[in-house]
């Protein structure tokens, strides 16, 4: 599991799986697809995906995340070379999957 994933558990007291951290974060940073039934007009949402976001919608994804993880949760996000060993990963890998291998600290007040 993630930091942002083990925050989550400890912040919440509850089991936050990483495909919940990740679902998370679409939810507030990407917007919701509707599909209309033809024949009803019912309205259905349909969940965001990171798959279909090109390379530079992925970077400005990651980087709405960082700064609000930053500003809300006080979870500083750092450059994987600060972090990461052999084999390495991007971020944006990391985070795309909710498995931020991050240092969780609060902000102080």
């Amino acid at each position: 599991m993630g930091a942002f994933t083990d925050w989550l558990c400890e912040e919440w007291g509850e089991e936050v799986k990483p495909e919940q951290a990740h679902d998370l974060l679409k939810r507030q940073f990407l917007p919701v697809r509707e599909l209309v039934d033809q024949k009803t007009g019912e309205v259905y949402e349909l969940p965001a995906t990171t798959t279909n976001l090109d390379t530079k919608e992925f970077s400005e994804y990651v980087e709405r995340c960082i700064k609000w993880l930053g500003e809300s949760w006080g979870i500083e996000i750092l450059p994987s070379e600060d972090y990461r060993e052999e084999p390495k990963r991007s971020l944006a890998q990391d985070l795309g999957e909710s498995i931020i291998a991050v240092r969780a600290k609060r902000k102080t007040a």
